[in-house]
């Protein structure tokens, strides 16, 4: 192989590995969820005592609370999207669960105009694989208010705090997250399911 011949293979690699490259930047992107928790995206201190607290089937209320930008919100879409695939994305950990039906998820956030649709509705579109299917269903006010993951069936139902408690109420499911305290009255409607 004379001199021309190598550059040309080893140009040829570079844009493989150039486009390679590109390709996983993409996937990583589209699917964070898969990433999280590694070494390439760890999750922060708080964040990693709560998953691994999860993990206890005897625990069953947590509260994650603190400043903003803690990652509140971060961390209970991964919650709710782990409850319902029932596994850890990032290396398929099962999760403790004692049937194996569809999982229902609530997801309450404070209200629908700011809360929901600027925090929460963000949040949930970036960590949700695009490696799986999911049926979003909008709610009258035009927000993504059920999530149907098509593979396990499993549910996730946006609701806000600022709703009448009497929605809240005869619900029966498996998680309950709020991402901001909720008032008293949901609260109790929502924890007889």
């Amino acid at each position: 192989m004379n001199q021309d011949q190598a550059l040309k293979k080893i140009d040829k690699l570079k844009r493989e590995y150039h486009e390679e490259l590109v390709r996983f930047n993409n996937y990583k992107h589209d699917n964070l969820i898969e990433f999280f928790n590694t070494k390439a995206m760890p999750a922060n201190p708080l964040q990693k005592e709560l998953l691994e607290a999860w993990m206890e089937p005897r625990n069953k209320v947590f509260t994650y609370t603190g400043a903003n930008r803690i990652g509140k919100t971060t961390i209970g879409a991964i919650i709710a999207f782990a409850t319902m695939i029932g596994e850890w994305p990032w290396d398929h950990t099962r999760l403790p669960f004692t049937h194996a039906e569809p999982r229902k998820i609530r997801y309450v956030g404070q209200d629908w105009e700011k809360h929901v649709n600027q925090v929460l509705q963000p949040a949930l579109k970036k960590w949700w694989p695009k490696t799986r299917k999911v049926k979003i269903k909008k709610n009258t006010l035009g927000v993504d208010a059920l999530w149907t993951d098509e593979r396990t069936k499993s549910t996730l139902e946006i609701m806000s705090n600022k709703q009448d408690s009497e929605l809240h109420e005869g619900w029966e499911g498996d998680l309950i997250i709020y991402d901001e305290p909720p008032k008293r009255d949901i609260r109790v409607a929502n924890s007889r399911g």
